[in-house]
């Protein structure tokens, strides 16, 4: 089984400017490179938004991804408005809980709901009851559950309670693996029994050193995860 991640997408108004990025043009670019892999599953990781949740940025979403057959998961980022997601990429949810689990091939995923920079008590509660009922655990959240090194997101933008939700992780008795975004920066980090991927953004990337923000490159990609016995992950850059 294959899955492709694709993270912080950032699609604006066609008005809002972008640092002089064709952030649309670079999200079909992307559409055009998936549509000769074979895969059977696809994930948004979050900020599908620009700068906030809009029925018109969603709506040109939903239609760029209509003649896509495989199913596509979706899960909010802090630029998403909870309210608009759930209605247009989240069937049956209220905007009070976008986390949730699904099964493709008989593998079960988590995707939990960072949209408010925190997790909050109700869903630390879910996931601690579904970790209880598996053993190789795979999930797919917007924020890193922890420092990554890239020192303007770890300074300024981390996830809030990350030491909450790691204390959780690091009580399961399996390896955990963490498919996320937000960072604008393709990497991966070990942290005891926890296994991040961090999806570079089809945006740009952040420069993972210094305080301050900067563009480190315009180059954009996703992320191709493969499981059989083992978990094989891979960034494509396009």
């Amino acid at each position: 089984m294959r899955i492709i991640q694709i993270s912080d997408i950032h699609i604006p108004h066609e008005v809002e400017k972008t640092h002089d990025i064709p952030v649309r043009e670079n999200f079909s670019r992307i559409l055009t490179s998936i549509a000769s892999l074979q895969y059977d599953a696809l994930v948004f990781t979050g900020d599908l938004a620009y700068k906030e949740g809009d029925a018109a940025i969603y709506q040109y979403i939903k239609q760029e991804l209509s003649s896509i057959s495989k199913p596509i998961f979706y899960i909010p980022g802090n630029h998403d408005s909870p309210e608009l997601f759930a209605q247009f990429f989240l069937e049956n949810a209220s905007s009070s809980i976008l986390y949730y689990k699904k099964t493709v091939q008989n593998k079960t995923f988590l995707f939990l709901d960072t949209s408010q920079n925190y997790i909050d008590a109700a869903q630390i509660a879910w996931l601690k009851t579904e970790l209880m009922a598996m053993q190789d655990v795979v999930i797919f959240m917007h924020h890193p559950p922890c420092y990554c090194g890239v020192e303007y997101m770890d300074t300024h933008h981390a996830l809030q309670n990350q030491e909450e939700i790691l204390s959780v992780l690091y009580a399961h008795q399996h390896t955990i693996s963490v498919f996320c975004g937000h960072y604008h920066h393709a990497k991966e980090i070990i942290s005891k029994n926890v296994h991040v991927h961090i999806c570079p953004s089809t945006y740009y990337q952040i420069n993972p050193v210094g305080l301050q923000f900067a563009i480190g490159s315009k180059e954009i990609g996703f992320r191709l995860i493969s499981f059989s016995s083992t978990i094989k992950t891979e960034v494509i850059w396009i």
